[in-house]
């Protein structure tokens, strides 16, 4: 299934944002999303040297709204590195919003940002001018979208959201994401965090793995999932200490390489920063899968898309309804 007879493949995302809660428990960087700070700059030159040194590709997913910041240098590095980048809307809001009140981000603060448009015009012309800043400011073409926050059923239930990105020129998204222990919190609030057995969170992040695989919609547009638990949801609300953190990780790799699957993790620079400082969960992922019998493939999440276009791949390995929930 993957290229030069490797067992299983490892992929690391990342989406470039401020995010609520990290460094601090505040909800400031809710409608900040693209003030990303220094630390985060600079953490992004950490995962590049890990990749580097490891042979491995990063798929960074920008909120176009950073580029309004002149100092992008850390970006044009990474590009000109081999790493790829893709849209992330420009202020981080929801893609299938059928109400403005419904698109989170700025516009909770800011309502009259609407100004008349529909929710799905203000999620289109996002995409769009994040695109135009990406070629723009980088000189490249964004691969792939991924939806802020994830859906638990991905798009399937939204054609024409799913029309709406193929309009925009991409041919694969990445906007499934389901958590099964997820649980309700008040992100602002400390005491709703609930710490959670790392044991638990393995076999759910396992779990998730095995049923998180790239599908594609009838559309004809594929979905290439976020597998695993978000570094925002584990610390949020099941607060594993960074050794807990990383031995779930390491034994996902394990499960993926066990059960050939595709590991895609997504982590967040900015709260990486702030609780792995020394970028030890890209360091521990990518040496654990370096290690393992069979070889590992270590792809952006494009080469994926095209490995899979080239290969006839099709959902008949997986049944839809698999990925429906029910991590």
């Amino acid at each position: 299934m993957y290229p030069n007879g490797s067992r299983f493949a490892v992929q690391l995302s990342f989406d470039l944002e401020m995010v609520t809660n990290f460094p601090y428990w505040t909800s400031f960087w809710n409608h900040r999303k693209g003030a990303i700070d220094e630390a985060t700059k600079t953490y992004v030159g950490k995962i590049n040297a890990k990749c580097e040194k490891y042979g491995a590709k990063a798929h960074y997913f920008l909120v176009g709204s950073l580029f309004e910041d002149p100092n992008i240098d850390y970006l044009k590095k990474t590009v000109a590195a081999g790493h790829a980048v893709g849209n992330h809307t420009y202020t981080h809001v929801n893609l299938k919003a059928q109400d403005s009140s419904r698109l989170s981000g700025i516009y909770d603060s800011c309502p009259w940002r609407a100004f008349g448009r529909s929710a799905q015009e203000i999620v289109q012309q996002e995409i769009q001018i994040t695109t135009s800043a990406i070629k723009g400011c980088l000189g490249v073409d964004p691969k792939g979208i991924r939806s802020p926050g994830g859906f638990p059923n991905g798009l399937q239930d939204a054609l024409s959201v799913q029309k709406m990105c193929q309009e925009e020129g991409f041919w694969w998204v990445s906007t499934h994401y389901n958590d099964s222990l997820y649980r309700n919190y008040e992100a602002s609030t400390s005491e709703a965090i609930n710490k959670v057995d790392v044991s638990i969170l393995t076999e759910a992040f396992n779990r998730s793995q095995h049923v998180l695989q790239p599908y594609r919609y009838e559309s004809g547009l594929l979905e290439l999932p976020l597998a695993g638990i978000t570094d925002v949801v584990a610390w949020r609300a099941y607060r594993p200490d960074l050794g807990e953190w990383l031995r779930i990780v390491s034994d996902g790799v394990d499960y993926a390489h066990e059960h050939g699957l595709v590991f895609t993790l997504t982590t967040h620079p900015a709260v990486l920063a702030s609780i792995d400082p020394f970028c030890q969960t890209v360091d521990v992922i990518l040496r654990r899968a370096l290690e393992k019998e069979g070889g590992v493939w270590l792809p952006d999440l494009e080469e994926i898309a095209r490995h899979l276009e080239t290969t006839g791949f099709n959902r008949e390995q997986v049944n839809m309804k698999d990925h429906t929930g029910g991590q």
